[in-house]
């Protein structure tokens, strides 16, 4: 079988290690990412020219990657899907509210790692779904309270992201004192130093904190408050006014579906932290959605 075979029925071909849910080691994810190389140079000689598209991502795009599964899997997927459409992914660093001035001041045709909103579906369009995450109040470890039913929503101080879909939450739960920032690691060394009692992040923000900020391998550093607030899913936006958005949507999405019956996909989520119910979850959401189009 030829590097074509290869590429165009299989995204790796790596072994399942120990089941679905054993996390593969570096060696193979390197072995992954250099099949993944060739796939790609492959694709574009033989159709063409590649065309490379900006992206707005978080800042420090690649420790996100590093820490968290949801962005690393959710960026995994876009990246595949624009190969097979001949697209490459150019990532521009910037803030949640930086990125979205980017998006409607022309500068970027794509903003990656959003949340769908009612208000945002009035002016975006959304990629198919991504990863799956969820959005929830953290604490340092110590504090006492374990659920939100305890919060003194009052008195107590939460931080979250300026333009986030956490802000209109805390707002809805009637914190009185919520501070936004651009800023993320500023919320981080306020809730350490006390200034804050809590942050209303995204649960893949978290391992982000842990790993780079109280410099620890797990997630002991801050202590989830409860149940999430919201279960949502990653997605890519772009504007619902621009033509070439939508036709660039269509193209990333028709690369999704390629994808998505792929096993090797399903190493993907499994190399993320992710199980094999949620690789079916997300094939099932892609068909939703897209029978949600037509």
């Amino acid at each position: 079988m030829n590097l074509g075979h290869i590429c165009r029925y299989s995204i790796g071909i790596l072994p399942v290690v120990d089941g679905l849910s054993s996390v593969l080691n570096h060696t193979n994810r390197s072995l992954t990412a250099l099949l993944f190389m060739l796939c790609s140079v492959f694709t574009a000689s033989n159709t063409g020219a590649v065309e490379t598209v900006n992206i707005a991502v978080f800042e420090q795009h690649q420790r996100y990657i590093n820490a968290s599964g949801a962005y690393a899997l959710s960026w995994r997927l876009m990246e595949a899907a624009a190969a097979l459409q001949n697209i490459k992914l150019q990532p521009i660093e910037s803030s949640w509210q930086g990125a979205i001035s980017r998006l409607k001041g022309g500068k970027v045709p794509l903003v990656f790692a959003a949340f769908k909103t009612k208000e945002r579906q009035q002016w975006a369009i959304f990629s198919l779904p991504l990863a799956p995450d969820s959005s929830a109040i953290f604490t340092l470890p110590d504090n006492p309270v374990g659920s939100r039913q305890h919060i003194d929503f009052k008195s107590a101080s939460i931080g979250v992201s300026a333009g986030s879909v956490q802000e209109r939450f805390a707002k809805e739960l009637g914190f009185k004192n919520i501070y936004s920032t651009k800023e993320r690691a500023q919320l981080y060394r306020m809730l350490e130093e006390g200034r804050l009692t809590y942050l209303f992040f995204g649960q893949s923000m978290i391992g982000y904190y842990c790993l780079y900020h109280a410099n620890l391998d797990n997630r002991d550093c801050m202590r989830q408050v409860g149940e999430p607030y919201d279960i949502n899913e990653v997605h890519t936006i772009a504007l619902k006014s621009e033509l070439k958005a939508k036709q660039l949507m269509d193209r990333l999405n028709q690369g999704l579906l390629a994808i998505s019956q792929s096993q090797d996909i399903a190493l993907w989520f499994a190399e993320e932290g992710f199980t094999q119910r949620n690789y079916s979850q997300w094939q099932f959401a892609l068909q939703k959605h897209t029978e949600a189009l037509h």
